[in-house]
């Protein structure tokens, strides 16, 4: 999903997102690559609760805490 997002692909990073995130609930990097994607499309309440699990589910991801403050 991360390499898709570099190119500009958003709505393919997106749907990969998605699958890596059914896959494995509990990958903190795909939910917050995922805010990332809803944050450039100006959706802040999604990608704040995006980067809300990431905290959960790892409360030393520093990136998370980060963006939040952005």
């Amino acid at each position: 999903g991360w390499a898709l997002l570099q190119t500009g692909m958003q709505e393919e990073a997106l749907a990969a997102l998605e699958q890596a995130i059914s896959i494995d609930p509990n990958l903190a990097e795909a939910y917050f690559h995922k805010a990332s994607v809803m944050a450039s499309r100006e959706e802040y309440r999604s990608a704040m609760e995006l980067l809300a699990r990431v905290v959960d589910l790892d409360p030393d991801f520093s990136g998370a805490y980060m963006s939040m403050a952005d």
